[in-house]
């Protein structure tokens, strides 16, 4: 019995140790388990500290851009005011230019019309001064001896200045003009229109622009296809250097060269009432072309100018046609 009991006894250690051995194993296997668990877990929550770090990082950089962007929208506000401020200072110098644009419109209607006034009494004033030198010159004339009277046409200088001269006669035609001419009689012009060519030479110039000096009638005066040359040219240029009424001036073939050009450049820096000058077919180069192109900043009333068939190179043309500056036709081609 006491080996049985021992033996019992013996198995049923063996059985606890075996049992205690299994829970070891087991203590042992959940030991590493857990230990796995708690590296996994541990590389889980340095993940997390990395990725907290860098919405961290995230966060501040939102934030930085949040404030360029407060600075950036208070920037746009600065920059809306100021073009607003301007917008109204504009809005404003336009107001005060448009008042003071009315102003000096009506200050302008104001003078003009004075000067309407003015101009009216002074022009009545000059026909009464007219009348009266138109009286003086035909008693003068009456008192004079025809033999002095034809002694006394001794060719003007091309420089002369505006005189009074004793007419003869009235020419108020082309033939009469002629005839006055042939018979070197003094003439004035009493016409509007006058047409002379083909007959009229240097010294029928001479003559012409005698009577042009205190000319008020004539608005056209054809004068080509004659033989003038530069020196009759200068004379009628001169002579109508003080004319106020004439509009039409035509000159071409007249064998005009640059001489004679720079006399009609003269011309057209003081006359103001010539609108049409025909030059054409005649000897102007780019010299006389110049001197044009010069008198053409300073002119204001020409409207027409023909140049054509003349010796000007196309850099003389072009000169003067910027110098037109766009107020009327310019014939500088030969056609």
């Amino acid at each position: 019995m006491s080996d049985n009991h021992y033996r019992k006894s013996l198995s049923i250690d063996l059985h606890k140790l075996n049992r205690d051995k299994d829970d070891r194993e087991d203590k042992k296997t959940t030991i590493e388990t857990l230990r796995a668990q708690s590296e996994t877990d541990k590389r889980f929550i340095e993940a997390l500290k990395i990725q907290i770090e860098s919405d961290r990082k995230t966060i501040e950089g939102l934030r930085a851009q949040l404030e360029q962007d407060k600075k950036l929208i208070e920037a746009y506000k600065m920059q809306i005011e100021n073009v607003t401020k301007t917008i109204e200072r504009l809005e404003k110098e336009k107001t005060d230019l448009r008042k003071e644009l009315d102003s000096n419109h009506k200050r302008y209607k104001e003078e003009k019309h004075d000067k309407y006034d003015k101009h009216k009494d002074k022009d009545k004033d000059k026909d009464k001064d007219k009348d009266k030198d138109k009286e003086d010159r035909e008693d003068k004339y009456e008192k004079y001896d025809k033999h002095k009277r034809e002694k006394s046409m001794v060719p003007l200088s091309p420089t002369a200045p505006k005189r009074v001269f004793p007419f003869e006669i009235v020419c108020k035609n082309e033939q009469e003009v002629l005839s006055a001419i042939k018979l070197k009689k003094f003439f004035s012009i009493d016409a509007t229109e006058l047409i002379l060519g083909n007959q009229v030479g240097s010294a029928d110039a001479e003559c012409i622009s005698n009577a042009l000096y205190s000319n008020t009638t004539l608005t056209t005066l054809f004068l080509s296809n004659n033989s003038m040359g530069d020196n009759g040219v200068k004379l009628i240029s001169i002579a109508l250097q003080s004319n106020s009424t004439l509009t039409k001036l035509y000159l071409g073939n007249n064998k005009l060269g640059d001489e004679g050009t720079k006399e009609i450049a003269n011309l057209l820096k003081i006359n103001s009432s010539l609108k049409e000058l025909y030059l054409s077919y005649n000897f102007i180069t780019d010299i006389g072309g110049k001197s044009i192109s010069s008198a053409l900043e300073m002119n204001t009333s020409l409207t027409l100018l023909d140049l054509g068939n003349n010796n000007l190179t196309d850099k003389s043309k072009k000169k003067i046609q910027n110098s037109w500056n766009k107020r009327g036709t310019l014939f500088t081609t030969d056609y």
